[in-house]
């Protein structure tokens, strides 16, 4: 068995598992770990776990120890270093005229290597860049091509609701999404209301979709409020997704499970603001 953490890389929002040998770390420690890049600066995301090392399909990287001052403040040098190496690197770009956006750069603690992530659409030949480059900051420099919701997650900044974007947050995975998924959900299909800063459709029309069939239909029987207007359920089908209801006045409808989940529907014997007689 093998103590494993999982290390956050706040500037590129990425969390990895890694190995934790002979020494004590907990969640919130700051940490000089080895990288497929080269030693770096990680945050511990979560406490420690006893996992069997075949739980992983390649042995892990390991933490190497708890970080001093001395590497906070060189890494602090390195980032000022790569925020600079940034300005320089789009100022190359356009006296090349090169069709590249560079994004970000980090350099590694033990500076043995300087990433420069761009987006671009189309290929481009950035050799000559790559030599220069390498010539002022004398390390390695390695050119990644990412694709804009990546450039999202590793920028960051805010979505239409307010809060921090997920992607540069919490969210790990980038799934699928759909317009399909803004029709279910009854959404403005205008690409201003559904896209995020990427310009992509917003990952947060994942998070409804399964309530929108996962969600159980009521009986035949029960009674409900749809606008402060008592209804009683005729019949439903949860396979085919749709209820038929009747209002007091004898009028039938049919409603289908986006339409039910939609709609304001409170049992009789729950508060409804508009019957004063069901508050308690």
């Amino acid at each position: 068995m093998i103590e494993v953490v999982d290390i956050k890389f706040p500037k590129s929002k990425e969390i990895y598992p890694y190995q934790v040998d002979a020494i004590e770390v907990k969640k919130g420690d700051i940490c000089v770990v080895e990288t497929r890049k080269g030693v770096d600066i990680g945050e511990v995301f979560t406490d420690g776990r006893m996992c069997s090392p075949n739980t992983f399909p390649q042995p892990l990287n390991k933490v190497i120890r708890v970080a001093t001052e001395e590497d906070i403040d060189k890494k602090r040098k390195l980032d000022d270093r790569s925020r600079n190496a940034l300005r320089v690197c789009k100022q190359k770009i356009k006296e090349r005229d090169l069709k590249m956006k560079v994004v970000m750069v980090e350099t590694t603690l033990d500076n043995t290597r300087m990433t420069f992530y761009f987006t671009s659409l189309q290929r481009i030949d950035f050799r000559e860049l790559v030599k220069e480059l390498a010539r002022i900051y004398k390390t390695r420099i390695e050119m990644r091509q990412i694709g804009v919701r990546d450039e999202a997650k590793k920028v960051g900044g805010y979505g239409v609701c307010g809060c921090h974007l997920c992607c540069a947050t919490f969210l790990r995975d980038f799934k699928t999404v759909s317009i399909r998924m803004a029709k279910d959900q009854n959404l403005s299909l205008s690409p201003t209301k559904i896209s995020g800063m990427c310009g992509r459709l917003m990952c947060c029309l994942t998070y409804e979709q399964d309530s929108v069939f996962d969600m159980p239909l009521p009986n035949s029987g029960e009674h409900f409020f749809i606008n402060g207007e008592e209804v009683t359920v005729l019949s439903s089908s949860q396979k085919k997704g749709t209820i038929r209801i009747r209002y007091k006045s004898g009028k039938s409808k049919d409603l289908n499970r986006k339409e039910y989940i939609q709609t304001t529907l409170l049992k009789v014997n729950e508060t409804c603001p508009a019957h004063p007689e069901t508050q308690q």
